[in-house]
């Protein structure tokens, strides 16, 4: 959680909805969160195997000690010896015997719990809950993906400087391992499907890259400037998915010079291949990527936090009668809430600082971080639809996170 120990009025100003949310799910005892986990997560993906190192009877088996590891991560700071507490309080309820108080047993069963399984249990409950959503938010009938990174930081150890290093900006012996990571977002309920995770000289583009078998035909990837660039925008189209992102910085736009004008600030332009190979493909990669493609531009104004910004989206979605440009403004800004959400989320759970001493369990610990923010209540339903705020003068709707003024212009109007 954030904290600001010589300005404590601040605190409910930089994370007003954090400590609510916080507290709510650190309430939930070990007993009611098993319960909903085995109501949301099917046996078979948590079913001991029939050889390899978990396929033993144990106290410490597979599911418990997954279940174990969720109930740690909704309660930051909570040692291993308080989780051996909680089983021990429930094996004597349930009449199962004696379990021993060492932490030895649950502290090995962690190291023993295969990252493949928090992975599908990630992808599982994300698809839950699309299923349970619907068709909700979706664009045109299709599916809406949104990619984002972040970044975490690791405990100063040898091995998590050696797999995750500090910044170069920052001293040896003065910083901290950085640990990068993007998450695919479902934008009909806000789940997380996939995550990829690399140390932090690793560009956005690569990490998508290994994303890409997680994009679907007919699905179609919303992001950031990142991804508006020649690379994405010819790929991903030949794999069925189009992308709508805000341009890359390193273009500038003459509508004078557009290939047809489709309406005020909305116009098909043409992009030729570069010249040098993109350092993310190999040579045969690289030579299937098309010579010339055409992208729609558009630009609008937004004033957010007080600013007028002015905001220009690139899309492969060409036609401006099924994918109008009000639609397209609003999908984008949309896209700024589940941006604002990770960021949320990283104070709410208290992602900021991992605690796991290897990299390895580090990786496990942020995707049980991200498997315990599943988008479900207690009781296994979906939370509702999320609700713009409106501003108590103008009426307009409010960013969530951002309470120093309203969004206007086009992008208030396409979220009216």
């Amino acid at each position: 959680m954030i904290t600001t120990p010589f300005f404590p009025a601040l605190r409910a100003q930089l994370a007003a909805q954090g400590r609510r949310a916080a507290h709510s799910l650190r309430q939930l005892n070990f007993p009611p969160l098993l319960l909903h986990l085995r109501e949301l997560l099917s046996p078979e993906l948590l079913a001991c195997p029939d050889q390899g190192p978990n396929c033993r009877e144990r106290i410490s088996s597979l599911r418990l000690t997954f279940e174990c590891f969720l109930w740690q991560m909704l309660k930051p700071r909570t040692a291993c010896r308080e989780v051996v507490r909680a089983v021990q309080a429930l094996f004597e309820a349930q009449g199962r015997g004696a379990v021993d108080e060492g932490t030895s047993a649950y502290v090995q069963a962690r190291h023993r719990l295969p990252k493949e399984r928090l992975e599908k249990a990630l992808a599982h409950t994300a698809r839950t809950a699309d299923q349970r959503v619907g068709r909700q938010r979706q664009l045109q009938g299709r599916p809406v993906k949104v990619a984002d990174c972040s970044t975490t930081q690791l405990p100063d150890t040898l091995e998590n400087q050696k797999r995750y290093p500090q910044p170069s900006s920052q001293k040896p012996g003065c910083g901290f391992p950085l640990i990068k990571f993007l998450v695919l977002f479902s934008l009909s309920s806000g789940a997380i499907l996939r995550v990829a995770m690399a140390h932090w000289k690793n560009h956005d583009l690569r990490l998508l890259h290994g994303l890409w078998d997680a994009l679907e035909k007919g699905d179609i990837l919303l992001g950031d400037r990142a991804y508006g660039e020649y690379l994405t925008m010819a790929s991903l189209p030949l794999r069925g998915v189009d992308v709508v992102a805000r341009m890359h910085g390193g273009r500038r736009v003459d509508y004078r010079k557009a290939l047809q004008s489709l309406g005020r600030h909305d116009a098909l332009f043409h992009w030729q291949k570069g010249y040098q190979q993109s350092r993310i493909l190999n040579a045969q990669q690289w030579r299937r990527v098309p010579d010339e493609i055409t992208v729609r531009i558009l630009r609008f104004e937004a004033v957010v936090r007080r600013r007028k910004k002015r905001i220009i989206l690139v899309t492969t979605l060409l036609d401006p009668v099924a994918y109008p440009a009000a639609e397209l403004i609003g999908l984008y800004a949309r896209r700024w809430h589940l941006e604002l959400a990770l960021r949320h989320l990283k104070t709410t759970m208290g992602m900021e600082t991992l605690r796991c001493q290897t990299p390895d369990m580090a990786e496990k610990e942020l995707l049980a971080y991200l498997v315990a923010s599943m988008p479900h209540g207690p009781g296994g339903r979906p939370n509702g639809p999320v609700k713009l705020q409106r501003h108590r003068r103008c009426g307009a709707p409010i960013h969530p996170g951002h309470p120093q003024g309203p969004l206007q212009g086009p992008a208030a109007a396409a979220l009216q």
